[in-house]
């Protein structure tokens, strides 16, 4: 599902008090298994919050249900009505066009690095590769290891146990996550920041493991030795990036603070973004709407979904406009809905016998012409069966519209 403006402003506000708590409360405060931890959570966060977003009414893809024309019945409202439609079709244009170019730009990248692979020669160890390239970072893809074919001997041995680290993690997963996530969610700052911070917290994690098997000064020369001009890949770590600086300053911090509440502080701002995205995704919907994605659920309706069903389809159709139209309506419909043997509508005829209307007659032609419409549109019923055999319907209906005056 594609956000809409309400969407996008959650978002963004669930993404930034993460970032916030990350900062002040996490980063310094837990290990960086944690912070590993921690990301994970903000990941499966952000595909909840996906999934809490929803098509605008009129883009919802519900049978026909797409082709209602309020220019026809209430004039000057459609004109609005079309304005607010092109200007939220542009807007899922835009996203698409920005997730459809991350997802090229991730494409070309992953296709890069397989071909360096595959035109690199083995090294001393099995998933070893030495590139080629001028000016090329060390870096690890899954389980292969790219290391400079004029690396220094004496750097070779850091730069080797930091990279096999990184492929024994599986590092390379948590950085294309990201990255998709980065992709679906372009339009938020706060995603690419926290993706930098869950790059620059594997590195950390790393550093900290070599460190226990090769001095600290030594491995923190060869961090600035391997200080290249190179381009910074998007989807798998390196051993070295542009935040040298942060990775020796914290190599020579004191010891990590382990305070008995530090696991407290996870767990607390894990329940607050959890709890701050479901309830978001209740109040993305305008109370003047109703969600009829559990009712187009069902394989087929029976005569006592028909009240329920029309209820929430109208609602969802008309939204917001329903309050320019005009009040004074007083309608009584009796339709007799055929309905066949595989329980689809064919025909929707209306008893004008029974039938009567009072009031303005544009609002009940608008509102009589919109109930047969989705009558029409309406997913499978229940067929009529003989004999247990399955035969051709029909029913009449009652339905009453009356408003309140001007």
């Amino acid at each position: 599902m594609i956000p809409d403006i309400y969407s996008i402003i959650v978002v963004v506000g669930i993404t930034g008090l993460g970032v916030l708590l990350h900062e002040l409360l996490i980063k310094n405060h837990v290990s960086t298994k944690g912070n590993r931890l921690f990301f994970y959570f903000f990941l499966v966060l952000h595909v909840l919050a996906f999934q809490g977003f929803y098509f605008p009414n009129e883009l919802n893809f519900v049978g026909d249900l797409t082709t209602l024309n309020l220019e026809k019945f209430i004039g000057s409202t459609s004109v609005d009505g079309n304005i607010e439609n092109r200007f939220e079709t542009i807007v899922v244009l835009i996203y698409f066009l920005g997730v459809v170019f991350g997802l090229i730009k991730m494409m070309f990248g992953i296709v890069k690095v397989v071909k360096l692979i595959r035109k690199s020669s083995t090294g001393k160890h099995k998933f070893e590769r030495l590139v080629k390239a001028s000016n090329f970072q060390p870096c690890t893809f899954f389980k292969y290891i790219l290391i400079p074919a004029d690396l220094p001997k004496t750097l070779y041995n850091s730069v080797y146990r930091h990279e096999s680290y990184h492929a024994r993690q599986m590092h390379t997963i948590d950085m294309i996550l990201w990255r998709f996530l980065s992709i679906l969610f372009w339009f938020n700052p706060f995603v690419h920041l926290l993706r930098s911070r869950q790059s620059q917290n594997l590195e950390y994690d790393t550093d900290k493991y070599i460190v226990k098997s090769i001095p600290k000064d030594q491995y923190c020369e060869h961090l600035l030795s391997l200080t290249f001009n190179s381009r910074k890949m998007d989807f798998y770590p390196m051993f070295n990036k542009s935040n040298s600086y942060l990775r020796i300053k914290r190599l020579n911090k004191d010891r990590e603070r382990k305070k008995r509440w530090s696991d407290l502080t996870l767990l607390f701002a894990f329940t607050l973004l959890f709890g701050s995205t479901i309830m978001s995704k209740a109040s993305l919907l305008p109370k003047t709407r109703s969600n009829v994605v559990n009712q187009m659920s069902k394989p087929e309706f029976t005569q006592n979904d028909l009240g329920y069903y029309i209820d929430s389809v109208l609602q969802a159709r008309i939204g917001d406009k329903f309050d320019n139209i005009d009040k004074s309506y007083d309608l009584h419909l009796f339709l007799d809905i055929t309905i066949d043997e595989e329980g689809k509508v064919i025909k929707v005829n209306e008893d004008s016998r029974k039938s009567r209307q009072g009031g303005d007659s544009r609002t009940n032609d608008f509102l009589s012409g919109l109930l047969i419409e989705t009558i029409q549109n309406m997913p499978s019923w229940k067929p009529a069966k003989e004999n247990g055999i399955r035969v051709k319907s029909t029913i009449q209906e009652e339905f009453h519209f009356a408003g309140e005056g001007e």
